[in-house]
């Protein structure tokens, strides 16, 4: 009963909004390109999410899972199961809320 108890007050934990809010200015720190998603962990640290809708070829959507209003372009799905990218290229576009755009492309070495 006790660990039943325990469970769903943990699930409601997780199920709660988040009541980050984004630091004005935040910019991408980390972007990786997974066959289905785009994960980008900002500078302030909120990891946001942009889902692939199914369908085939490149993609485009808004950030979800956190409080950044970003939209992202991907030119390139990966073929990869998971991709690191760094800024520079054209694989990823994401621009920001006031209209800033940053490209991004596979990471050196990589």
């Amino acid at each position: 009963m006790r660990r039943g108890l325990l469970f769903l007050l943990l699930a409601g934990c997780a199920a709660a909004p988040r009541g980050d809010a984004p630091r004005p200015g935040a910019q991408p720190e980390q972007v990786v390109l997974y066959r289905d998603t785009v994960t980008v962990r900002f500078d302030d640290g909120q990891l946001c999410a942009v889902p692939r809708e199914a369908r085939s070829g490149g993609w485009s959507g808004r950030t979800v899972g956190c409080a950044h209003a970003w939209t992202a372009r991907i030119a390139v799905p990966s073929e990869r199961p998971r991709q690191s990218l760094a800024r520079g290229g054209e694989r990823v576009r994401l621009t920001g809320p006031d209209g800033t755009a940053i490209g991004y492309g596979p990471a050196p070495g990589v």
